[in-house]
């Protein structure tokens, strides 16, 4: 049987509450309602949720719905005074700030919803207007498109466009032998890798910059298998990897924490060596 407790009670209003939505990665909750202001909640090293950012007179009346943007850097509101608000998220020391980038107005009355599209290039709104808009976004940031590679050479080569070619412009080392595969996380800021060296190893930009030209090991996982990795996969917030004879899924936070190891034995099914995990 499932089992649900309540972990903490947030209390920022005595007006009527009408929306919540996390980010991507679970580690933000924006809300919104009759008083107009959009606040942003994240947890602190105590586990508890605290108020880390609040958006006053964000709208001129009730904001209806809430919704983060598929990479995790915009907010769209909806509010019944008939306009949908795109907010830019900061991350800075402090907490989230957010800035006001467009306002779309269109409809004639109340909108009641807002959606993305899973790309990020559209947006859904509708109304009391009965109407159903369609909006095309750009946030005209530059976009680095780049490819990796795993070799027996037991490196990882990070590849990025340079006029009509590819070209390598950084490569990781630290792994000790054949590197079978790496993975992107789906906010696309952390690279996984597992290797035949029994060890995962998770990369990021050094300084948590994604402007840096470096990269850097940012965790290892070791001490959990104890015959090569092959395959590994993500899962919000969730990282799952696989060798010859187990599965290990990992929670990758601030500290990456072991949740749970399966032996392959004990999953009915599973009779000889399987060589990927996917959830």
């Amino acid at each position: 049987m499932i089992c649900v407790r309540e972990l903490q009670k947030l209390r920022g209003s005595n007006r009527r509450l009408w929306t919540l939505s996390w980010n991507h990665k679970g580690s933000v909750l924006v809300s919104g309602g009759e008083d107009r202001i959009i606040k942003s909640w994240a947890k602190c090293d105590d586990e508890s949720w605290v108020n880390s950012f609040s958006l006053p007179e964000a709208h001129k009346r009730s904001i209806r719905c809430i919704t983060w943007s598929p990479c995790g850097n915009f907010i769209a509101s909806a509010s019944f005074d008939g306009t949908v608000a795109i907010w830019k998220v900061f991350k800075e020391a402090s907490g989230h700030e957010m800035e006001a980038l467009v306002t779309l107005e269109g409809h004639t009355s109340e909108v009641k919803c807002v959606a993305w599209c899973p790309s990020g290039h559209l947006i859904a709104t509708c109304g009391r207007d009965k109407s159903v808009w369609l909006w095309e976004f750009d946030d005209e940031e530059d976009v680095q498109c780049v490819l990796v590679s795993t070799s027996y050479d037991n490196k990882i080569n990070v590849y990025k466009e340079e006029l009509d070619d590819w070209a390598v412009f950084i490569q990781l080392t630290g792994h000790d032998s054949t590197v079978w595969k790496a993975e992107f996380s789906p906010s696309g800021d952390i690279l996984a890798s597992c290797s035949d060296d029994r060890c995962i190893k998770l990369w990021g930009w050094e300084g948590a910059c994604s402007k840096s030209t470096s990269w850097v090991c940012i965790a290892t996982l070791t001490g959990y298998h104890i015959r090569t990795i092959f395959d590994l996969s993500w899962a919000k917030p969730l990282l799952h990897l696989k060798s010859m004879y187990s599965v290990v899924v990992y929670s990758v936070t601030s500290s990456t924490t072991l949740l749970k190891r399966f032996d392959l034995t004990d999953i009915q099914g599973e009779k000889a060596s399987t060589s990927s995990v996917r959830l």
